[in-house]
């Protein structure tokens, strides 16, 4: 049992339940070789944005699988917690917020069931509450020696489908003909670290 108070460590606990069991399982119906797994815990300031990205492969890629309960639900959206998605074909943000225990869209009010989070995905989280809080990624980690990330001849928003960090000269995406990686701050970056999501203006076709 948990003791009185401990509710994030409960909910860490259960969360590694959930996550060991369904990766247990998986392995059990197959003969692969075990695959590394890889867990990251991110530290969301109160009243912050924060730009984070999938260092992982999803054990499942829907929002309700990679984010779930984690973030804070409300009864509407504007205290809720919420995801930002860039739309790189539209150059404009998806605003997703958990509202009634389920995902939204913030500008439709309908349920979410479209989205999907693959590694290397970047994305900013919104935390509205007045107190600190932790998300838990958790997936496979990618062990093939290259992995594509599908870039648009604009402003995309990326994240290092790795679980070390790059230098940015051996990651393919060295500034060529006006294309310019930076941080969330704006910042001109040299190696990109997992987790954490970044700005890539591509020039090049």
């Amino acid at each position: 049992s948990c003791l009185s108070g401990g509710g994030l460590i409960c909910g860490y606990i259960s969360f590694l339940a959930a996550l060991l069991a369904a990766t247990t399982s998986s392995y059990a119906s197959s003969n692969l070789v075990s695959r590394p797994i890889g867990i990251m815990v991110i530290n969301l300031p109160e009243q912050s944005q924060s730009l984070i990205s999938l260092p992982y492969k999803p054990f499942a890629s829907s929002l309700e699988s990679v984010i779930g309960d984690q973030l804070k639900d409300s009864t509407n959206s504007s205290s809720s917690d919420a995801i930002l998605l860039w739309d790189k074909a539209n150059l404009r943000y998806r605003s997703l917020s958990r509202v009634n225990g389920k995902w939204q869209d913030d500008s439709t009010k309908q349920e979410v069931s479209d989205v999907e989070l693959e590694a290397g995905t970047a994305f900013w989280i919104v935390n509205r509450q007045w107190t600190n809080e932790v998300l838990m990624l958790g997936g496979s980690v990618l062990m093939a020696d290259t992995n594509a990330v599908i870039l648009s001849q604009s402003l995309n928003l990326i994240g290092l489908p790795y679980s070390s960090a790059l230098a940015l000269q051996n990651s393919g995406l060295s500034p060529l003909g006006g294309d310019h990686l930076v941080d969330a701050e704006g910042n001109s970056v040299s190696n990109m670290v997992p987790g954490r999501g970044y700005w890539f203006d591509r020039k090049e076709q």
